[in-house]
């Protein structure tokens, strides 16, 4: 018998033991992985949704810590933007529980893959760390594993020392390890009275300002912005884009390099900050844009880079 002959007879063999199966009632369809819509706003009716959407997409290092509800055991838990080799979770030996809000698997719902490893690691105990898990499996609702309505203490930080158990013995490689760290981290800063804006230190000084409006009434408003010449934070300053992330807009503002000063760059932004706040507030509060806003606002949108 010829090999074509040979493959075509196994061919003909596997399929018969398939119409068998059929015929039988005894199949199963082929497992697939749990499909994911995708979710234009992940963490919208979160009090942190904007801190959720900064530590996902702009802030290299950063903790938000939360509670888990009362039907998961009312359990500390600690969001951190990173942890190390792109980990999903840490699990120390105190019981503290890091969870990752950036890692090498992502669906089309970032609250969806909170969940999933939440679920998991919640029925975990000791000393772990959780990589590898597939975020393409059913899970609750982030809601019902942690309360929206929570505003647990957020902090920016300079390193990744948060990433060590308490119980760790800090040696002079352990001390070396949490500097060379913070060497690799842009400066960043919180802008006060100002939620969402966070300035950064690179080439030259940055305000990123995530809004917590939806996108269409948020473009409107810094289109109006835009066509009255207001959209800046002062003298100097100019608006160079925005950034799309997780369905909420962030405007970009470059500043002078004369004004990057870490060590006092959030004061000196709180004042113009301020006033463009208030003036982004009337104007979401503004009419159908005109024919000059509708072209402030296409010039706008072109500038946008969506994150993902």
């Amino acid at each position: 018998m010829s090999k074509k002959a040979r493959r075509k007879k196994k061919f003909a063999e596997r399929m018969a033991n398939i119409e068998a199966k059929i015929a039988a009632g005894s199949t199963t369809a082929a497992a697939q992985p749990f499909a994911v819509p995708f979710v234009e706003r992940p963490f919208a009716g979160f009090a942190r949704e904007v801190e959720l959407v900064a530590m996902r997409e702009l802030l290299p290092a950063a903790t938000l810590k939360m509670v888990t509800t009362d039907a998961y055991g009312a359990k500390p838990v600690t969001f951190v933007t990173m942890l190390p080799r792109n980990a999903q979770a840490l699990i120390h030996e105190d019981g503290t529980t890091l969870v990752a809000l950036n890692t090498r698997t992502r669906s089309g719902n970032a609250a969806h893959d909170l969940a999933v490893v939440l679920e998991k690691v919640l029925e975990m105990t000791g000393p772990a760390t959780v990589e590898g898990v597939d975020t393409r499996t059913p899970a609750a609702a982030l809601t019902d594993i942690i309360d929206p309505a929570g505003v647990g203490e957020f902090q920016l930080h300079r390193d990744f020392e948060f990433w060590l158990d308490s119980s760790l013995e800090r040696t002079a490689e352990v001390e070396d390890a949490i500097a060379q760290s913070r060497e690799g981290i842009v400066p960043m800063g919180e802008v006060p009275g100002a939620k969402g804006a966070y300035w950064a230190i690179m080439n030259a000084p940055f305000l990123r300002w995530i809004l917590g409006e939806d996108e269409d009434a948020a473009w409107d408003a810094l289109a109006r912005l835009q066509a009255a010449n207001q959209l800046h934070i002062g003298e100097g300053t100019k608006f160079i884009g925005a950034f799309r992330a997780c369905g909420l807009v962030a405007p970009v503002f470059e500043m002078p390099t004369e004004m990057g000063n870490e060590e006092t760059l959030s004061a000196d932004l709180a004042e113009p900050v301020a006033a463009l706040r208030d003036a982004y507030q009337a104007a979401l509060q503004g009419e159908a844009l005109n024919a000059q806003q509708r072209r402030a606002r296409a010039g706008l949108v072109s500038r946008q880079v969506s994150l993902r």
